[in-house]
This record gives structure tokens, sequence and C-alpha cells, in this order.
């Protein structure tokens, strides 16, 4: 597999953001007696590797959610844990056409040859286990609780830190939040989920695309944005052939809150 010196950064004592292509964060959680890692990338470079110099103890491989992005990586690994009700996205996201068109971006990008795009696409899936609302995970120092976070798609999920109160929120609560695509749900229930998530006892969450701590206050900005969406006050965007695209961009402390969404998530 291609090599590559990914990009690590401490954001906490034990919690590491692993950037590999594309800026496309995994998150790894070293407990004293497991890990978890939280998405598994696009899968280009030998994360399992990178991992395995990182720990010395078991490793539990959880997908945030189940697009591409998060989880062509799986086939580095035996098992991972997903919600079902994001199975058929990931299906899709795994699927020889999507790894296909993938592979292809990747290879005129120059990261890789003919041979790497074929390799890639016959990469073998692993075990897909359910994980469900209200697992409890004792990585020893560590002790973890997966929640709902369902918006940016039914299954999106995120992973409570407790003794450190931090959230791992995927991209269903981040700068940069996409609820334009035909999976993601109602801009009311993208709301209702984030309240319910705010009322969590954590002090700071972790988004996947950033190698950023957030303070919890700026939940609330974020919040605000999805409240206050109006096609008035947005802009139209070509993002897709067969749909026009807004985006509501506000500034915040800590950079701007963009929300993508189309017309119909209003409702």
């Amino acid at each position: 597999m291609f090599e590559h010196g990914f990009n690590i950064r401490e954001l906490y004592p034990s919690i590491y953001q692993i950037e590999e292509y594309r800026k496309v964060n995994c998150t790894l959680i070293k407990g004293t007696e497991k890990a978890i890692l939280w998405d598994m990338g696009y899968g280009v470079y030998n994360l399992k590797k990178q991992i395995e110099k990182m720990i010395d103890t078991p490793l539990i491989v959880i997908a945030s959610h189940g697009h591409p992005d998060h989880t062509l990586g799986c086939f580095q690994f035996d098992t991972i844990y997903l919600s079902l009700d994001d199975k058929e996205i990931f299906k899709e996201s795994n699927s020889a056409k999507t790894r296909k068109r993938i592979a292809g971006q990747i290879e005129r990008r120059g990261v890789f040859t003919e041979e790497d795009s074929k390799k890639y696409i016959k990469q073998k899936l692993p075990e897909i286990k359910e994980i469900t609302i209200g697992t409890q995970i004792n990585l020893g120092n560590i002790h973890a609780e997966v929640i709902d976070l369902k918006g940016h798609t039914k299954g999106s999920i995120g992973l409570l830190l407790k003794e450190p109160k931090i959230l791992l929120t995927g991209d269903a609560i981040c700068n940069d939040l996409w609820l334009f695509l035909p999976e993601s749900e109602s801009i009311k229930t993208n709301i209702k989920s984030i309240e319910n998530t705010f009322k969590l006892p954590f002090d700071y969450f972790i988004a996947a695309h950033k190698q950023e701590l957030y303070p919890k206050a700026h939940i609330q900005d974020i919040l605000d944005n999805l409240k206050n969406l109006s096609l008035e006050n947005s802009r139209e965007l070509r993002v897709l052939k067969n749909y026009d695209v807004y985006e509501s961009r506000v500034s915040t402390p800590y950079g701007d809150s963009s929300i993508l969404y189309v017309e119909d998530k209003l409702d």
C-alpha cells in the first residue's frame, strides 16, 4: 500500500487527529486497555500500519457514518462498527463503482499509479458489525458512549468521551455542514438532534475535517445558523446538476459556519 507521512496532531492527551488524503481526519483515542479508531478515511495510505505504531492494545474501529471519505479505508481492518441506519450508504460508498471513481481521482492527482488503482478497486470489505445508540465502551482510563447524531445522514453517530468531556461529532456538527445530500435529514431534525446533543456533559468537540478542539459554546453558533436559514439570506451554488443548493454562511469567533442545503430540507 502507498506509504505516506500522516499529518498527526495530538489535540488532547491520548487523542489524536490523523490527517490523510485530502485533509480527511481519522481520530485515535488511546486508552490504557483498548483504543478506538474513529473513521478510516479514504484508505489511500497505510493507516493500519500507522495505528500499529501508536498503540499496543486491542483496537475498536467505528465509523461516524457511511460516507466514502470516512469508510473507504475499512478494508485495512478485520472488523468495523457502523450504525445500520447507514448500511445502504456504506454499501454504495464501498461499491466497486464508487471505489473506481475515487481511484481515478487519486490517480489523476498523481498519488496512485495505475497498478495502485487496480489494487484499491479490488479490496475486500471487512466484517461489518452493528453499533447502537447508548453503547458503552471501556478503554480503561477513558469511558465512551455512542450517541445519536442523525442529521447529516440518518445513521450519523457521535462518541462522547466522558472523562475528558470531549465529543466526537463526525460530519454532524461542524463548520461546513452538508445537508443538501439526498440522505440528509430535514433542517428540523438536525436542529433537534444538535439541541439534544448540546445538553450532554462535555466541554469540547472534535469535528472530522478539522484538527481543532472546539469549545462546546461554538455549537450554539452552528445552531443559530441552522435556526435562521432562509433562501433570502442564502446564496445559490452550483453543486449538484439536478438541485439548487443554497449556502448560509455566517462569521463566528471560531471560523465561518457554512450550511449547504436544498429548499425541500426546510420543510
